[in-house]
């Protein structure tokens, strides 16, 4: 298997030692403007690559910001520069295999965790989880936390002013119980971390909000978003008129859709 290069059903994608080169066949409704389009692994911020299905085809496609990481629509994948479509499980493979590669050799940053320092402990960010690490001035003075995103009911945090330390507090879902059983501050402490300046607590805002959107990838994926029947018709029409379904199939689905009891 060649790492450096992938090839779906409307385009591939080659590997060089500064990003990743789209290279669109006609299938793809970005070769009537331009036949190929070079993304700089500095500019990618996430992969995504879904594996084909039964009649829905798969993707590769790389988020270039945080909006970019939002849930879409095949639809709007199947016609986007950065998206390939994966129409088989042998090519899901070959993108499986140099996404792996570029997380490996390439794309360290994006999947490195990301560090906070405030006034009396640090915060490490990641997908899955964060992690409050204390320093000796904090209460708890040594060891660190886990705290899982799916766990996070709410953040809160206040701005420090003239001599008043600003905050910032984890209030999770698994503690809820326990504020029965201990004393409230006990539970607070350990999930406070103080900021002592304005820019510690603007950094901490980027914290905040970077959590905010690992905590709605979670739950658009433990919650996925169905569509509507109209919008599936839509989906598969288009899927006929570009050939990665047959008039058969096209029917099947159609009358699955119309005819459902």
């Amino acid at each position: 298997m060649n790492h450096l290069r992938a090839k779906g059903w409307n385009g591939e994608i080659e590997l060089s030692p500064d990003g990743i080169l789209y290279t669109y066949s006609t299938k793809h409704q970005v070769a009537k403007i331009k036949q190929s389009h070079f993304f700089p692994y500095d500019q990618i911020q996430d992969m995504i690559l879904k594996k084909p299905k039964g009649f829905s085809p798969g993707y590769f496609y790389v988020a270039l910001s945080e909006s970019d990481k939002k849930k879409k629509s095949f639809f709007t994948l199947s016609n986007h520069e950065q998206a390939i479509v994966i129409n088989s499980v042998k090519d899901y493979e070959q993108f499986f295999e140099v996404k792996q590669y570029l997380e490996q050799n390439y794309l360290v940053e994006y999947t490195k965790e990301k560090l906070y320092k405030g006034d009396d402990a640090s915060l490490i960010v990641s997908p899955e989880k964060v992690i409050i690490q204390y320093h000796r001035n904090h209460p708890c003075k040594t060891g660190q936390k886990v705290i899982y995103i799916d766990e996070i009911l709410q953040i809160n945090k206040s701005a420090p002013k003239w001599m008043t330390i600003g905050t910032m507090v984890f209030y999770l879902e698994n503690e809820y119980e326990r504020r029965f059983d201990a004393h409230l501050d006990d539970i607070d402490i350990e999930n406070t971390i103080k900021l002592s300046t304005p820019k510690q607590y603007d950094i901490f805002m980027d914290a905040i909000q970077q959590i905010q959107t690992y905590s709605e990838q979670y739950t658009e994926a433990a919650n996925p978003t169905h569509l509507s029947d109209i919008d599936q018709l839509r989906e598969y029409k288009m899927m006929l008129e570009e050939g990665l379904i047959t008039e058969e199939e096209y029917e099947e689905k159609k009358n699955d859709i119309l005819f459902k009891e």
